[in-house]
């Protein structure tokens, strides 16, 4: 970033705020937007909750979609998690053949002890669309043994990622 900040995206100069791509992190639309949501609550003196940037999810809207948030395996494995991966393509799932993407992939990094979703990979049909699941999960302290839990719509992609849950957490049934 160009512009340092502090708490709630106060930069040096009072009353002066800055967000996006003028401050550290990646340029994404939605990061800036929450910046500002932070910032303007702070302005107007309300509680503001920092964000969590590493939480953030971030989309390729190319062919075949990319989605992630979190940690890489190998970013959890460095931290010192006690690392379990769950894995499944979208073949495993009749959505993949309504949409016609056998080949993508759900990845859930999570932490073996306590369930919690370190980290989360999509590469395929409506990844992008996808990845906010496990966002919002983590977002809401849930972990990957909850999410496998969740009943799913059938036949549709997020199944995928239901059954990556249940994968990272022992008792995959497609797949």
């Amino acid at each position: 970033g160009l512009i340092e900040v502090g708490e709630a995206l106060r930069t040096s100069a009072e009353g002066i705020y800055a967000i996006g791509d003028l401050v550290a992190g990646p340029a994404l639309a939605h990061k800036a937007s929450e910046e500002g949501v932070v910032a303007v609550e702070d302005a107007a003196g309300m509680t503001t909750r920092p964000i969590e940037y590493i939480y953030i999810p971030r989309a390729t809207f190319c062919a075949p979609n990319v989605a992630s948030f979190g940690l890489t395996e190998a970013q959890a494995r460095e931290a010192g998690h006690d690392v379990v991966v769950g894995k499944l393509q979208y073949g495993a799932v009749g959505a993949g053949t309504v949409y016609g993407d056998r080949t993508g992939l759900v990845k859930i990094v999570g932490e073996r002890r306590y369930g919690e979703l370190l980290g989360g990979h999509i590469v395929g049909a409506k990844a992008t669309d996808l990845i906010q699941e496990l966002v919002t999960a983590r977002s809401l302290e849930g972990g990957y043994p909850e999410l496998a839990r969740i009943v799913h719509g059938h036949p549709t992609l997020s199944e995928a990622v239901m059954e990556a849950a249940r994968a990272t957490d022992g008792w995959l049934i497609h797949g």
